[in-house]
């Protein structure tokens, strides 16, 4: 599994895709039901609980299940983004992170 360490992502997403249930986004069985275990239901419910506590600390969240919820979500907001919010969020990501691409 890839890791992505502490990288600074902002996702501005819209209110109807904040409400998105978990069980329309594809992801594996496994980790679905280890979201809905820890009562989440939509992304909105990823989001606020994962600034309370973060992901990899509940409940059956290993470094496989927290990559597939990272990588599902930002997929799923680039699918629905238009081109010219895709080249924006490519800047700002570039930008909050440019301290990971130093070699």
């Amino acid at each position: 599994a890839r890791s992505y360490g502490k990288r600074n992502v902002q996702l501005p997403f819209s209110d109807e895709l904040f409400e998105v249930d978990i069980q329309d986004l594809g992801m594996s069985n496994r980790t679905t039901n280890t979201l809905l275990r820890n009562h989440i239901r939509t992304i909105n419910d990823i989001i606020n609980s994962n600034q309370i506590k973060p992901i990899k600390d509940w409940r059956g969240c290993g470094k496989d299940v927290c990559t597939e919820v990272f990588e599902t979500i930002l997929n799923y907001y680039w699918k629905h983004i238009s081109v010219e919010k895709q080249a924006e969020f490519l800047i700002d990501t570039v930008l909050r992170n440019e301290f990971n691409l130093v070699a």
